[in-house]
């Protein structure tokens, strides 16, 4: 879920490497959040690309702010007036009167 959060805030899009087997990658420091096997991640990509379709309306929108509000609690602003409230704490957090639950994401404007 952080590097999730990270591919977040720095306005990321998820991308999977994939493979026929499910074999380890031999000789390798696979620095990726996820396996490579194929029949193994297909659900997992179905509900990351899922989750970053809720953001496509900020995609082709300029980031004009990222602030750190905390240790856990980032705001990210973009040009068309899209606010980003990312938490990457164990609790659940609140800025601006909004809600974010732990380790998660609300996007509002």
């Amino acid at each position: 879920q952080q590097e999730k959060l990270r591919w977040l805030e720095y306005g990321s899009v998820p991308f999977f490497l994939l493979t026929t087997r499910s074999e380890r990658l031999k000789n390798s420091v696979w620095p990726y959040p996820f396996g490579t096997y194929y029949a193994e991640q297909e659900q997992t990509m179905r509900e990351v690309y899922d989750e970053f379709a809720a953001l496509s309306s900020v995609y082709r929108s300029a980031m004009v702010r990222h602030e750190r509000l905390s240790e856990t609690l980032r705001r990210i602003t973009y040009a068309d007036g899209s606010v980003l409230l990312l938490n990457y704490g164990a609790e659940a957090a609140e800025a601006d009167g909004v809600a974010v639950g732990a380790e998660g994401w609300t996007l509002y404007s």
